[in-house]
């Protein structure tokens, strides 16, 4: 569980947790990671699913296999958005 914070709002730092992980058997860092926020605010709730890849060209496979994870975990979500990451200098993208 860590905390993060939305852009654009002022609010307190919001709970969030890593639902899933893959890792480098060679290096031991991540390569992908399933991130899930859940609050409510006012009666309204928010949902938020982050499917994050060290990589911008990551195949559609691996995209699809942690997609369904999340889906197996009981995790739901309305639309699926990516990142175009055509005009970052390849620095630009590094983690």
């Amino acid at each position: 569980l860590f905390e993060r914070e939305l852009q654009g709002f002022d609010f307190q730092p919001l709970p969030s947790v890593i639902v899933d992980a893959k890792v480098s058997n060679t290096t031991g860092e991540y390569t992908a990671l399933t991130d899930y926020l859940c609050f409510s605010f006012f009666g309204i709730d928010y949902i938020e699913v982050r499917f994050l890849f060290r990589t911008p060209n990551t195949p559609s496979s691996e995209i699809m296999e942690m997609i369904e994870r999340a889906a197996a975990l009981g995790l739901f979500w309305q639309k699926i958005e990516f990142n175009n990451f055509t005009a970052c200098p390849p620095q630009s993208i590094r983690i």
